[in-house]
């Protein structure tokens, strides 16, 4: 050879890692190819001897270009690699003539010779196969050789990996990162594989089409290039493609900056080969074009701690979109503890318009953001359950849907509705808080057999809206039960006076003219207690509140008030055509902006209306 020198007892002992499996290797490989039954100990440290180790003639520096040029190997001897991320030691195995060079375990000589790289079994790690993770080579190969024929955990160090990603179409085996069963892909913190900037309609980065057992994971991103894509058109740009396969674990990883989606769960080959048992846990999907996950064909799929924010760029543009096409379904998806925000499609959509979705759990997540809380059309067997949705747009909208519970769930701060059930049946509603729900917090159209029962309407509704809950379009067979419903908070205190139809408010009342206009003010104790009456004028100077009709009792300065807004109605049924409602038990406290209500406005034929409370109506 033509550079050669004795290395380091340091060096080659930090190199082999004096794990039991490379000193055992050792032992069998060199300590006792001469026969002697020498200890691993003395193998390594031996202070003599043909085979110990610290001796020259048994320990050589060498590159792969040097062994590729061997033509005299050495059986017993360590060549050990100095190439910048591809150092360790490699031993000549005169047993095999046919193994093929992959530049990191196995390296082949011009004379055939066989150098086999010391490792820990089932390990290797991207750079030995020439991986540089410099942000300007080509590393797709090098990782594909690293992967191999699978059985392998593959480290992925620091750096940014360049991907070659281009497809042509779905399930296509060799785009991008190429999984095999039994395989850990390890993208180490500050790792970064990041596809190549392409005009392609379609790419992959990592792609698992037909597996078994595959697992993605270490802390690192996976990162698209819709930033620097060189064309205008497609939206099948995928960070990670899941089909037909089945045990694959995702977690612990960022995937970003899709020209498509972050990832994808569907079929491969047939419709009916679909993704199986897949696992995200702690994945972070920002930032993706088209969708942060679509899953299209899959049976138990596990979404945990997951993040799902600012999807935009091309239709649906949701966070999660579980969406089967035509000839496909989706069935046994939970979905856990995971946050969604400034989706711009939606933060989660359940669309079985193509293909039945069923089983679905959606428990213990946050949805923020503009644009929504979560849709169900055509899916059964869902559950909505514990979780926080505060959005500005409507919060949960079930449409053409059956068999859902949605309970004990958190919904404010909607300018629209907090749930809206359309062309559905046995919807079943219970203990969840509304609060500052700007519409309805419960819309009932042309939906029968739903039950809304326990939940609580906390300063919801708005001077002009109707109600809090509404049964119409022919909403019929539905019970309304055991609520409590009350409108907004806007001003309370103790009155300084009253005659005819004004009352005097307190000092600490508004200074704004007409700043409650419209609302009611009810006295809550001393003199005229139980009276309401509607605000028509307020004069901010004087304190002095105007009212739609003289006070049968004039308050005085022993009187205490409230002054509330919000739904004319806590609960109206619209017309004739709903039928056979029951609205059973409710607790209308404050639950109307109507003097003359008691919160319930039933125009229904046959609605049953018992055991209501309403707070001290006259």
């Amino acid at each position: 050879m033509s550079y050669e020198h004795k290395i380091s007892r340091r060096k080659l002992l930090a190199a082999i890692g004096m794990t039991g499996a490379a000193a055992a290797m050792y032992a069998s490989s060199i300590g006792n190819a001469d026969g002697n039954e020498e200890a691993v100990s003395k193998s390594v440290y031996g202070k003599g001897g043909k085979h110990g180790l610290m001796f020259a003639d048994s320990s050589r520096a060498t590159t792969i270009a040097e062994l590729r040029a061997e033509t005299s190997p050495l059986e017993g001897v360590v060549y050990y690699v100095i190439d910048a991320g591809q150092e360790g030691p490699f031993l000549y195995d005169p047993a095999d003539t046919t193994s093929a060079d992959n530049t990191g375990i196995i390296v082949v000589s011009v004379s055939g010779a066989r150098f086999k790289r010391i490792r820990e079994a089932g390990y290797v790690d991207a750079r030995w196969f020439g991986a540089k993770g410099d942000g300007v080579t080509d590393d797709t190969e090098a990782i594909n050789r690293a992967i191999g024929d699978g059985g392998v955990t593959v480290h992925i160090p620091k750096g940014t990996y360049l991907i070659h990603a281009d497809a042509t179409s779905s399930g296509q085996l060799n785009a991008g990162i190429q999984a095999k069963d039994d395989t850990t892909i390890y993208i180490s913190p500050g790792a970064v594989l990041k596809a190549k900037p392409t005009a392609s309609q379609r790419y992959t980065i990592i792609n698992i089409f037909g597996k078994r057992n595959v697992t993605v994971e270490g802390g690192g991103s996976i990162v698209g290039e819709r930033i620097e894509h060189l064309g205008t058109t497609g939206e099948w740009g995928y960070g990670i493609a899941i089909g037909g396969s089945e045990q694959v674990l995702v977690r612990d990883i960022r995937i970003d900056d899709c020209w498509g989606d972050g990832a994808v769960l569907g079929s491969y080959q047939v419709k009916t080969n679909v993704a199986r048992n897949v696992t995200f846990r702690n994945v972070r999907c920002d930032n993706n074009r088209r969708q942060g996950i679509s899953i299209i064909a899959a049976e138990g799929v596990l979404l945990s701690e997951c993040y799902f924010g600012n999807t935009n760029g091309t239709l649906p543009q949701a966070g999660i979109d579980i969406e089967p096409d035509s000839g496909t379904a989706v069935a046994g998806v939970v979905i856990a503890g995971c946050l969604f925000e400034n989706n711009a499609g939606g933060n989660l959509v359940l669309n079985g318009m193509n293909g039945p979705i069923k089983h679905v759990i959606v428990e213990s997540s946050r949805f923020r953001g503009v644009n929504g809380g979560i849709t169900s059309q055509q899916a059964q067997d869902v559950r909505i359950s514990g979780n926080w949705i505060d959005t500005p747009a409507r919060s949960i909208h079930l449409n053409k849907s059956s068999n859902h519970i949605v309970e004990g769930n958190q919904i404010q701060n909607s300018t629209d509705r907090g749930i809206d059930v359309r062309f559905s049946t046995s919807v079943v509603m219970a203990n969840n808080h509304f609060y500052n729900i700007g519409s309805n917090s419960v819309r009932l159209s042309q939906s029968n057999y739903c039950l809304f029962e326990g939940n609580v309407i906390d300063e919801c509704g708005k001077t002009t809206n109707s109600c809090d809950v509404i049964v119409t379009s022919s909403a019929s067979y539905n019970s309304i039960q055991g609520n409590m419903i009350r409108n907004r908070l806007k001003h309370a205190g103790k009155a300084i006076s009253g005659s005819g139809a004004t009352i005097v408010l307190a000092a600490e009342a508004s200074a704004a003219n007409d700043e409650y206009n419209g609302m009611l003010i009810t006295i809550t104790g001393g003199t005229g207690l139980g009276q309401k009456r509607k605000i028509v004028s307020y004069n901010g100077t004087s304190k002095t509140a105007s009212c739609s009709a003289n006070w049968t009792i004039a308050p005085d300065a022993t009187s205490e008030y409230e002054i509330r807004y919000g739904s004319a109605n806590a609960i109206l049924v619209t017309s004739s055509s709903e039928k056979y409602n029951m609205i059973h038990g409710n607790q209308l406290l404050f639950g109307t902006t109507l003097p003359e209500s008691s919160g319930i406005n039933d125009l229904g034929t046959g609605t049953s209306i018992q055991n209501n409370v309403a707070f001290a109506t006259i």
